[in-house]
């Protein structure tokens, strides 16, 4: 653990920088979801972070999650901040990709009365600016599977 923590502290220009920041930053610039896999005990985390969750090895990789995954929780929102005010009411729902992985996200076009827990769900994204306004949120969200 100590040896992970020290190599935190002096990253080096070769290896990739695995933050929320580099999750956003690749939906930005590449326009894909993106997760962070640990090749010693092949742990997968959305948003990346900087060590493994479980092992704490800073030896990652990139890897794309699953495009698709099922609703486990959901809540409408009507009261929200400015760069989220002109979706609302929207929905906002966890969701499970497999694999342990669940991020929460925006299902566009819905209504909560129209969800269930268990529903199919598809990752969508686009690139965007970096500092997101009002046009450009959200950057990943769900649709309903067809």
């Amino acid at each position: 653990m100590k040896e992970a923590l020290t190599a935190l502290s002096q990253p080096t220009s070769s290896q990739p920088e695995f933050t929320v920041q580099s999750f956003f930053k690749k939906i930005n610039e590449e326009g894909r979801l993106t997760g962070a896999l640990c090749k010693d005990c092949n742990t997968k985390m959305i948003p990346p972070r900087p060590l493994c969750s479980r092992c704490a090895s800073t030896s990652l990789e990139w890897f794309e999650p699953p495009k698709e995954g099922l609703i486990v929780g959901f809540s409408e929102v009507h009261v929200t901040n400015d760069v989220f005010q002109h979706l609302a009411p929207y929905v906002v729902a966890i969701i499970d990709l497999g694999d342990g992985l669940k991020i929460p996200g925006i299902v566009k076009n819905a209504k909560a009365k129209d969800l269930r827990v268990g529903q199919r769900v598809v990752v969508e994204t686009r690139k965007t600016s970096i500092n997101l306004g009002a046009d450009d949120a959200p950057a990943y969200w769900f649709r309903k599977d067809s």
